[in-house]
Parts: C-alpha cells; structure tokens; sequence
C-alpha cells in the first residue's frame, strides 16, 4: 500500500531507468531473486492509451511497457522544460505525475503549472486536469472522495 512520490519529475530516475533495466537484463546476479524488471515499478495498468489514442489528446503518455501493476511511483511535474516533462509523462503516464510548486523554497514557477497551461493543447484537458489536482487527489486519497 505504499505510494511514494518524488520531486522534480523523479530527478535523475527517469533518465537512468533503462540502464538500470539493461543491468537487470545483464547481471541479474546483481539483483534479487524474483526481482522485477525497474520499469514494472513505473507501469501503468495496462489499459492506459498511448500518446494521441484519446480522441487526439495525448491524455495519459506514451505507454511505459505491457505491464498490468499498479505504479508504485508519483513524481511531481516541477521539471522547468518542455522535453523533460514528455519523458517524465511517457514514463509514468498523467495520472502519477502531480502538479508540482516547489513550495516552501523560490525556485517554482512563477505560477504553478504555467509549464503544462503552456502544453494543454498538446497533452488535451483530461492529462492536464490529472496534472494539475486528478493525480495529486489520487495519491492522497482524501477521505470526502
């Protein structure tokens, strides 16, 4: 039942997982036995449309594998550039990236979630509404819900 989340879009995980997998794949001695494959702790359920499959809105990201587990991961939206927030949606999908303001300290933007109104257009209302409270409502699980 453990969720974790983690600030600025993972920080250096999303750039490293595929060679953390290529290491599984190539020493498995070097992981525990039974261990699954890094990018199994990033899937999504395996339902989730690609990039573009929702009615031409990029509503959830690119598909992270053909995994049917349920994340184990957030990560926050706070990545300051374009490019890095796609890798970071294509990675975990909209629903386990939330909005991110970097809160108490003065490197946020300078309105929360200026860099995802910037790509509505491009990721459509559902993705933007999940980065913007639907993810963060998820990992939180308020009671009212």
């Amino acid at each position: 039942n453990l969720r974790l989340c983690f600030a600025h879009g993972g920080g250096s995980f999303p750039g490293t997982v595929g060679r953390i997998s290529h290491g599984r794949a190539c020493r498995p001695d070097l992981f525990p036995a039974g261990s699954r494959d890094p990018r199994e702790y990033l899937a999504r359920q395996a339902h989730t449309p690609p990039i573009g499959s929702c009615g031409g809105e990029a509503c959830c990201g690119a598909s992270a594998g053909n995994f049917d587990t349920p994340a184990r991961f957030f990560v926050d939206s706070l990545v300051h550039d374009a490019d890095a927030l796609r890798l970071v949606l294509g990675l975990f999908g909209a629903e386990r990236v939330c909005l991110g303001s970097d809160y108490p300290f003065p490197l946020g933007e300078d309105r929360a979630g200026a860099l995802i109104d910037h790509l509505r257009e491009e990721l459509g209302d559902h993705a933007s509404a999940q980065l913007l409270s639907g993810s963060a409502l998820q990992f939180l699980r308020p009671s009212f819900l």
